[in-house]
């Protein structure tokens, strides 16, 4: 049975009825002639804040008095001079886990992955994982660093870019130095796109990669698990595939995964819904119980009038959640607004009582990605006219004292 949200007519609701957020600031990174922008790669957890622009990846730190202050600006460690505007690609992808850093870089086309430590107060280059391809061009189209664990999602491509493809996700095990060892490959689905790679996400000892929607099936969700504090590292093994079997390819299922805490979020941004709901597309909420991952909620669009006076936008072109985020018991899941993809508002979701209400809205403007970690939202967004993104911060309002259901042992900070 699907709970959640479900709305009625006599609910019907615009953007207008949930109030809107202001940004409490706005993090900047460095593209060169343009000093104050964000051009690149963003990433937010816990304290941390990654803003990367033209070669340079700027690290922030949340302070308790919740000022965002710069604690580092890093630049590729070996580009030649002059710097630092030396296109090696690096910052186009990073991951950063309390005192442990991955940054991507791709310098002549040959990607690979830097990992630095704090200590002292510096961040200093530890290791170089060089990546290498076997009969073609390689892309990193993911990474992510998490208690030990250094995941790569890479997608090679034959130098003719038709005639072959292999996707996989490249498994890192931090030993008792430090150093991050090869551990394993992960390539579940043996019908992935050609031109696909995998998405991932991970929380401890549980491991999500997804797989978006093919001409045959309808995308699908591999869950793993591990033996947590083994030494050595132990390897992560299939636990679960999520593939709703009523959903078809259209449905899109897996375009976008998250994890926090006991929930897996997974959208599917092609589904039809029954009316109210204008518009396409839901979040799926998987929780775990009884050692299995089962569905709790599915989640659509709130907004059930139009946007604008007379919009004749059919409501295909308004998929929802194209870019979602989750943590704890919020989740922001990105509104398109009247059939311009970028244009639109964060809905905010807060659980209460066996629902997920929709609270707040953040942002008018063009939004290009959500990023969410505790009471932060992390908005890239452009105004009109603007040559590159701002990221702007936004202190979430207190969650609502309701009491949680049993069976949801949810933490929040």
């Amino acid at each position: 049975m699907l709970l959640g949200i479900a709305i009625s007519k006599a609910d019907a609701a615009s953007l207008t009825d949930f109030p809107l957020l202001n940004p409490s600031g706005t993090l900047f990174g460095d593209c060169g002639p343009v000093p104050k922008c964000f051009a690149g790669f963003a990433d937010l957890q816990g304290k941390h804040a990654l803003v990367s622009a033209s070669g340079q990846l700027s690290i922030f730190v949340k302070q308790p008095s919740g000022e965002w202050t710069l604690d580092a600006a890093l630049l590729d460690p070996f580009a030649p001079e002059p710097r630092p505007f030396y296109n090696s690609g690096f910052g186009f992808l990073a991951s950063i886990d309390g005192n442990v850093l991955a940054v991507a870089a791709a310098p002549e086309n040959s990607p690979l992955v830097y990992m630095f430590v704090h200590r002292d107060g510096v961040w200093s280059l530890t290791q170089t994982i060089h990546l290498d391809g076997t009969f073609g061009q390689l892309f990193l189209d993911a990474l992510k660093v998490d208690n030990g664990t250094l995941l790569i999602s890479q997608l090679e491509i034959s130098n003719d870019m038709v005639s072959r493809s292999e996707a996989k996700v490249l498994v890192y095990a931090a030993d008792n130095t430090g150093q991050f060892n090869h551990l394993q490959d992960l390539n579940p689905a043996t019908d992935i796109n050609p031109s696909e790679s995998y998405r991932v996400a991970i929380e401890r000892n549980t491991l999500v990669l997804s797989t978006s929607a093919n001409d045959q099936t309808p995308g699908a969700v591999f869950v793993y698990e591990k033996k947590e504090f083994a030494r050595p590292a132990s390897q992560w093994r299939l636990h679960q595939v999520i593939q709703p079997d009523q959903l078809k390819a259209a449905a899109n299922f897996g375009d976008g995964i998250a994890i926090s805490a006991d929930r897996i979020a997974i959208s599917a941004p092609g589904i039809i819904n029954p009316a109210p709901t204008l518009n396409p597309g839901a979040i799926f909420i998987y929780q775990h119980h009884n050692q299995r991952w089962k569905l709790q909620d599915k989640i659509v669009d709130p907004v059930t009038e139009s946007d604008t006076a007379g919009d004749s936008t059919p409501p295909s072109a308004n998929p929802f959640g194209t870019l979602f985020a989750l943590s704890g018991r919020r989740l922001l899941v990105k509104h398109i607004t009247n059939g311009f993809p970028g244009f639109g508002s964060d809905i905010l979701f807060e659980r209460q009582n066996r629902q997920w209400i929709p609270t707040a809205r953040i942002s008018e403007v063009q939004i290009q990605s959500t990023l969410l970690s505790h009471a932060t939202a992390l908005v890239a967004e452009t105004d009109n006219g603007a040559i590159a993104a701002f990221l702007n911060i936004y202190d979430l309002p207190s969650l609502h004292p309701a009491v949680q259901d049993a069976d949801e042992q949810v933490t929040d900070q």
